[in-house]
C-alpha cells in the first residue's frame, strides 16, 4: 500500500505523519511564494501600463497643441516687439496728433463764406 492510501485511510505511524505534514507545509510555502511572485508581476505590469498610458496622454496633448497652432497661428504681440517698447510715448504722440488741426477750421470758414 502507498503512503497516499495510508494517509487517506489514516493508517500512518508518527514518523510518516510527520513526513507528510512537512511535505504539506513545504507545498503551502512554495504555493504562497508563487502567489506572491505572480501578484508582484501583475503589479509591475499594471505599473508599466499606467506609465505608458500617461505618456500616450502627454503625446496626444502635445500633438493636439501642434495641430491647433498650425491651424491657428498666434498673432504677433506688438508689446513684445522691441520697436514698440516705448508704448506710452507712442500713444502720447498719437493722441497729440489726433487733435483737430487748423485745416479743418479753415475749411469750415470757407464753406460759411461761400454759402
Amino acid at each position: 500500500m502507498t503512503v497516499y492510501h495510508q494517509y487517506k485511510n489514516n493508517d500512518l505511524n508518527d514518523q510518516e505523519m510527520a513526513l507528510v505534514g512537512l511535505l504539506v507545509n513545504e507545498a503551502r510555502v512554495l504555493h504562497s511564494q508563487e502567489m506572491v511572485d505572480k501578484s508582484n508581476e501583475i503589479k509591475w505590469h499594471d505599473y508599466i501600463i499606467k506609465v505608458r498610458d500617461e505618456r500616450i496622454e502627454q503625446l496626444e496633448h502635445a500633438l493636439a497643441h501642434r495641430i491647433y497652432n498650425e491651424q491657428y497661428p498666434r498673432r504677433p504681440n506688438i508689446l513684445a516687439d522691441p520697436n514698440t517698447q516705448n508704448y506710452k510715448s507712442w500713444t502720447a504722440s498719437a493722441t497729440a496728433s489726433d487733435k483737430p488741426s487748423n485745416a479743418i477750421a479753415v475749411d469750415a470758414t470757407i464753406r460759411a463764406t461761400t454759402i
